[in-house]
This record gives C-alpha cells, sequence and structure tokens, in this order.
C-alpha cells in the first residue's frame, strides 16, 4: 500500500511535468504577444512561471540527494569553549526557496519598470510592491536552516533565522512528535531572537523543534532531547564523543 510520503512525491513531480509544459508554453504566447504589441509586461507571466519551474527541479534534486546523503550528530565547540552536540538540518531545500523567492521578486521588479514604460501605472505598483516584499522576504545570503545544539547546560535551536535557548534546569519533559515540544517549568521562558527575514522567521515557534530533514530525524532528535532532559550524567557528557546517538 502506498504511504502518504510516496503519494506526495508522485502529486509533486506530476505538477511539476506539467508547469513543464505550461511555462514554455506561456513564454513563448508571451513573446509573440510582444511582438505584436511591443509591450515588455506580457513576458513576466512566463518568466514567473519559469521561475517556479526552475526552483522545482532544484527541489527535486534537493530531495534526491536528502535521501543519498542526510545529516548527520556532530561534536562542535561553540564560541566559549561550550562543547555541544549538534544536529544540522539540511540546508538544500531552505536555499532553493530563498532563490526562488528571490528570482520571482527580480521579475516582478522587472515587470513594474516595464509597467512604468508602458504607462501602465497601477500594474507597476502592485508589481514593485510584490517584488520589493518577495526580496525582503527571501533574504538572500542567509544559512536559515539551522538546527540544534545540545550542551551540558543547554538546549539551543535555530530554523530560519528564529533561534531560542533554554537551560536543561528548566525543562520539565519532551513531547516526542514530528515537530519536537519542550515542556519548560512554570515561570521558565525562553531566549529568543527572530534575526531571520521576515515573515518566514514568524513561522516558528519557540519551544518546538522541527525534526523535518533535521541530522537523524524525528527519532533521534526524541532520544537524545529526552534523555539529556531525564539524564544529568548523559547531559554532562554533551559535545563528547560518548554523546552522539545510534543512527536508527
Amino acid at each position: 500500500m502506498p504511504s502518504p510520503a510516496s503519494d506526495l512525491v508522485v502529486v509533486r513531480r506530476g505538477a511539476l511535468v506539467v508547469l513543464g509544459i505550461v511555462a514554455p508554453v506561456v513564454t513563448l504566447l508571451g513573446v509573440a504577444l510582444l511582438l505584436g504589441s511591443g509591450n515588455g509586461v506580457v513576458l513576466v507571466p512566463g518568466l514567473l512561471l519559469c521561475v517556479a519551474l526552475a526552483g522545482g527541479v532544484a527541489q527535486e534534486r534537493a530531495y534526491a540527494a536528502l535521501e543519498r546523503h542526510p545529516p548527520v550528530p556532530t561534536l562542535v565547540v561553540l564560541r566559549g569553549g561550550e562543547p555541544a552536540l549538534f544536529l544540522p538540518r539540511d540546508g538544500a531545500v531552505v536555499r532553493n526557496v530563498t532563490r526562488m523567492l528571490l528570482g520571482a521578486g527580480v521579475t516582478l521588479l522587472i515587470g513594474a519598470v516595464l509597467a512604468l514604460v508602458a504607462a501602465h501605472w497601477v500594474l507597476a505598483s502592485v508589481c514593485g510592491l510584490i517584488g520589493i516584499a518577495l526580496v525582503v522576504v527571501a533574504s538572500p545570503g542567509r544559512d536559515t536552516a539551522g538546527g540544534v545544539w545540545l550542551t551540558p547546560h543547554r538546549i539551543i535551536a535555530e530554523h530560519l533565522g528564529t533561534t531560542w535557548e533554554v537551560p536543561w534546569t528548566a525543562v520539565a519533559g519532551v513531547d516526542p512528535a514530528e515537530t519536537l515540544g519542550i515542556r519548560v517549568h512554570e515561570g521558565a521562558r525562553p531566549v529568543v531572537d527572530r534575526h531571520g527575514p521576515p515573515v518566514r522567521s514568524w513561522r516558528v515557534r519557540p519551544l518546538t523543534v522541527s525534526t523535518h530533514r533535521l541530522a537523524g530525524g524525528a527519532v533521534t532528535a526524541a532520544y537524545v532531547v529526552g534523555r539529556a532532559a531525564a539524564d544529568p550524567r548523559f547531559r554532562a557528557g554533551l559535545g563528547t564523543p560518548g554523546s552522539l546517538p545510534p543512527m536508527v
């Protein structure tokens, strides 16, 4: 019986095939209209579809690479010399989203300029505003994949430019799930820093860990975080070879 994940792959790839047919057709239609009218704005829809197509192909390649070479837990030393067990999150998918947002934003900005040339003021304003918003949300150049750092004293998590941390003494328990939940004692509050792109970073909720594309996945994250929260001896050894989890 097919799994929901395999069904999603079929749907995703089917949509990509359809997009691969539609994008060139719309682009060629835009070129024909351009030759007839001289208005470059007609190229924008086709270019946006081409950006989506290129992004979709890149995502499929990223998913395939993730299956072949998933991220693995590793040992690192934080600033100040604090050892940590690090569960990295694969960043290829996040970078592709950034490129798609940036590509769509730049395309719309080009469309805004072309609309200004053609004296379509309202269209120019709409394309310009949406284009600027997409470029800002994309925030190119930032590594927003992040991961989870477990030190003898605290847990630190980063995703999409939102970082939060809480000391182990404040952790009351762990709720294992695809999105790991960290329960803290009454009155305890995590330290939160939202330094990532607007909108994208706002999606991340403190005291939760998205295990999607995280090293070891949900099973490893629940095992390590749960054991560190419950076992002070294991917690004291975080960042040493003995803290590396068995890969499931």
